[in-house]
């Protein structure tokens, strides 16, 4: 009985365990598959109206197709011995690449969220998992200083992305790394663990600094705000005579120059002109007292002065004629003519003989 039953048992045990390593070893396989499907599925990271690329080598595809999973499900595109085709209805949100490698977001709006794959050959490829961000859009030139403001509480490290890559990277305990291209150029605020403020300055902006920015705390399970911004930078007006830094300084050194320059002449001139109509205010006012005669009543008074002074001489002038004998002498007077033309016959004075 009892070895009857061991060995009805003994096959029992031997099935079951080989049912529970059969059950183990599909559990993994599904668990593996399911893994290798989150790693393959990325995310995909835009702003709003930004183009987005979404790369799966289809051109060794006979037969290719192109979906979007969630939150709507439909097919964008098809390829067929690489001839594509948009489906109707997505042809002005969707391209396809010249050499069918990729499918082309034109614009990206907030309804494209959503998962993306693609099919080849009846194998499916995961693309990317489509995140809309809403960034904020800031300008700078080049070689300027720009902040990118980020605040978060109780953060234990933050971590600023330029698109995919890393700028920076600092935890509360001091440790730092600089990502390729940002050493020395990067840097956080004092005490920014402390009072919450995580803003990123970047001194010496360089052309290739353009793009988008994100900032995450806490090993960047967390965004912080704002999160996003979307940077532009501007190319610098150089000057071919030199640094146009330098060239910006001194024009406008000269034009404070100028400007006082300008001012001083201005004060001048109304000084000098007060001065002259303090001068006219007083001259009149002393013509108007009598004080001052006019030039042309001067001129005329002297005129007259000079006539009567001439007149008077006139006729004091007398002229002694020789005696003809030296006992008897005989004067002569010449007596002046006037101005009026009357001549005035006066007695002699001179006794016959």
């Amino acid at each position: 009985m009892n070895q009857r039953s061991r060995s009805f048992l003994g096959p029992s045990d031997g099935q079951y365990s080989a049912c529970i390593a059969m059950k183990c070893a599909l559990v993994m396989l599904l668990f593996c598959l399911n893994i290798k499907g989150m790693f393959s599925q990325r995310i995909v990271t835009s702003t709003l109206d930004q183009q987005v690329f979404f790369s799966c080598n289809t051109s060794s595809c006979e037969n290719a197709e192109w979906r979007k999973t969630f939150i709507t499900e439909a097919t964008i595109g098809k390829c067929h011995k690489q001839t594509c085709a948009i489906e109707e209805g997505f042809q002005e949100k969707f391209t396809f690449t010249d050499n069918i490698k990729g499918l082309v977001l034109i614009s990206a709006k907030y309804s494209d969220l959503g998962t993306y794959e693609c099919i080849c050959d009846g194998t499916k490829h995961f693309v990317g998992q489509l995140d809309i961000l809403p960034a904020l859009n800031i300008t700078v030139a080049e070689s300027e200083i720009i902040t990118l403001r980020c605040y978060a509480n109780d953060a234990k490290d933050v971590t600023w992305l330029h698109d995919d890559e890393r700028v920076l990277h600092c935890t509360i305990n001091g440790f730092i790394v600089h990502g390729k291209g940002f050493e020395s150029r990067v840097s956080l605020e004092d005490d920014c663990f402390k009072n919450g403020d995580l803003s990123l300055t970047v001194t010496g902006v360089r052309k290739t600094d353009a793009g988008l920015y994100r900032c995450f705390v806490n090993d960047e399970t967390t965004k912080g705000y704002p999160h996003t911004y979307m940077l532009y930078v501007n190319e610098k007006q150089s000057s071919p005579e030199g640094n146009h830094t330098e060239c910006n300084s001194n024009a406008e050194e000269a034009l404070i120059i100028y400007h006082r320059i300008i001012i001083s002449l201005v004060v001048i001139i109304s000084v000098l002109f007060a001065v002259l109509l303090a001068m006219i205010y007083f001259i009149i006012i002393k013509l108007h007292k009598g004080e001052i005669q006019p030039a042309s009543t001067t001129a005329t008074q002297t005129a007259q002065e000079n006539v009567n002074e001439t007149d008077s001489l006139l006729a004091c002038d007398t002229t002694t004629s020789p005696p003809t004998d030296d006992s008897q002498s005989t004067t002569k007077v010449i007596i002046p003519t006037q101005e009026s033309g009357t001549e005035h016959n006066k007695p002699s004075n001179t006794k016959p003989f």
